[in-house]
């Protein structure tokens, strides 16, 4: 039988890998593939590694990895783990080389905002997760 496609976004309660790890463990899934994108707003330390490697261990399916956006030692680090695990890994730090897919310079004043990816950023990420899939 067949199964609808199903989501489920979780940042957590502010995109930090220990509150996406609690929320695994307290939420009952059973997901047959999982992306997992996250850890910007964490500190790069000994427990964000345990932590990572913990959320990539999780389920027993498999997964997609997404590196960090800004940070090349969090993505490096991602892309390790994800190649260690045989996991297909999206490295954001490319994407986001090319202004265009950001919001910088696009109509949101807040810095923070700006700088994340816009429409076509997205849509750049979407692609590129979509080939590791296939």
């Amino acid at each position: 039988m067949d199964r609808p496609v199903e989501a489920l976004y979780n940042n957590g309660g502010n995109g930090t890998i220990v509150q996406m790890l609690a929320y695994a463990r307290r939420i009952p899934l059973e997901p047959d593939l999982v992306i997992l994108q996250g850890g910007e707003n964490d500190e790069f330390n000994d427990a964000f590694r345990s932590t990572y490697r913990a959320l990539l261990d999780f389920y027993p399916v498999p997964y997609a990895v997404i590196g960090d956006l800004w940070s090349e030692e969090k993505s490096n680090f991602s892309q390790q783990e994800s190649m260690a695990r045989s996991y297909p890994f999206v490295n954001l730090r490319a994407i986001n080389q090319d202004p265009s897919n950001s919001g910088d310079g696009g109509p949101y004043a807040h810095a923070g905002v700006a700088q994340h990816p816009n429409d076509k950023g997205m849509a750049c990420i979407a692609r590129n997760v979509l080939e590791k899939l296939r």
